[in-house]
C-alpha cells in the first residue's frame, strides 16, 4: 500500500473520473428545460383557440354557414390578441420570470455539484463522505482507497466500524458528535483530530481527520479529510529518542554543561553543574549562576 497519500492521483484516473462526471451531467432532450417567450406563447394560445373553435364550429354548424364561422374565428382571434398583453404582463410574465429564475438556480446548483465532484475525486488528500444517520460510506476518492487499501466496492455501503478501521470505536462517536455540534452552531468543523486507524492489511496508521457537516440530497452527511502522519510520528519518535540519548551523555560528563535558549533560559543542566549551582528552575543563566536580574 502506498503510504504517501499526498501524492498526485494518476493522470489516467483523473481522466476517468472527469469522464464519469461529464457522462452523469449530459442532459437528455426530456431533461432540457423549455425556453418560454411571449411570441411563442402567444402563437400557441391563438393557435389552440383557433383550432378549438374550428372543431366546435364544424360540430355545431357543419359546413352550412362557412363565411359566418370564419368571421367568428377571426373576431375571437383578434380579441385574444387584444387581451393577451394584459394577461401576459399582469399574470403570465411574473410566472415565467419565476420559472426562469428557478431554472437558473437549478443549473447553477448542477454546475456546483459537477465542480465539487471533480475536486473531490481528483484531490490528492484522502476524502470520504458518510451519512450521519448510519455512518455508511456513500463516496470515497482514489487517495482514500490507496490509504485504506480497500476498493470502492468494499467501502460503499459499509461503515468504518464494520471494517474495523478505528482502533478505539468510541473515537468515531466523539468525532461525529463534535462535527454535528459545530455544524448546528454554524461553526467550522473539527480540525486535525488525531486517531489511530487500521487499514485492510492490518497495519495501524496514525492519521489526522478534519470534518465538515454537509447535506447531500437533503440528508445530513459528513465530509472527512484524512492525512496519514505515520511516518512523521515515527520520525518525531526517533528524534525524541536521539535527543534523550544526547542528554544522557551530557548528564554523565564530569564538566559544567548547560544548554541555553536565545533568551538565556536554561532548559538543561547536567548533574555536575546542578551539584555546584543547584536546580535550574525557570531562571535565566545569569540569574542562575551570578544572581543578576539582567545580562549586563
Amino acid at each position: 500500500m502506498n503510504k504517501n497519500i499526498q501524492g498526485n492521483v494518476r493522470v489516467d484516473q483523473i481522466d476517468d473520473q472527469e469522464s464519469r462526471v461529464r457522462e452523469q451531467t449530459i442532459k437528455t432532450p426530456a431533461d432540457t428545460p423549455v425556453q418560454f417567450s411571449p411570441i411563442r406563447f402567444l402563437a400557441i394560445t391563438v393557435g389552440g383557440i383557433f383550432l378549438a373553435e374550428v372543431i366546435a364550429m364544424i360540430i355545431v354548424y357543419g359546413f352550412q354557414d362557412l363565411p359566418y364561422s370564419i368571421r367568428t374565428l377571426i373576431d375571437a382571434s383578434v380579441m385574444v390578441l387584444m387581451i393577451f398583453p394584459l394577461i401576459y404582463f399582469f399574470s403570465l410574465k411574473p410566472l415565467l420570470v419565476h420559472i426562469e429564475k428557478h431554472r437558473q438556480m437549478e443549473e447553477s446548483l448542477r454546475q456546483s455539484e459537477v465542480r465539487f465532484a471533480k475536486a473531490f475525486h481528483s484531490s490528492p488528500a484522502a476524502l470520504t463522505i458518510t451519512r450521519v444517520e448510519d455512518g455508511q460510506f456513500i463516496d470515497v476518492n482514489e487517495s482514500f482507497m490507496q490509504l485504506s487499501g480497500y476498493a470502492r466496492e468494499e467501502l460503499l455501503g459499509q461503515t468504518s466500524i464494520d471494517l474495523g478501521m478505528f482502533i478505539h470505536p468510541e473515537v468515531r462517536a466523539d468525532l461525529k458528535e463534535q462535527t454535528i455540534k459545530q455544524h448546528l452552531l454554524g461553526k467550522q468543523g473539527v480540525r486535525d483530530y488525531e486517531v489511530d486507524t487500521r487499514v485492510k492489511s492490518g497495519e495501524v496508521h496514525t492519521v489526522l481527520i478534519s470534518t465538515e457537516g454537509i447535506e447531500l440530497d437533503g440528508k445530513p452527511c459528513i465530509l472527512s479529510s484524512i492525512s496519514d502522519i505515520t511516518e512523521r510520528k515515527q520520525t518525531e519518535e526517533i528524534v525524541k529518542t536521539e535527543r534523550q540519548r544526547f542528554y544522557d551523555v551530557l548528564e554523565t560528563l564530569p564538566a559544567y554543561l548547560v544548554l541555553l535558549t536565545p533568551d538565556y533560559h536554561v532548559p538543561f543542566a547536567n548533574r555536575f553543574f546542578r551539584e555546584r549551582f543547584g536546580e535550574v528552575g525557570c531562571r535565566r543563566c545569569y540569574e542562575y549562576v551570578f544572581g543578576r536580574s539582567e545580562a549586563y
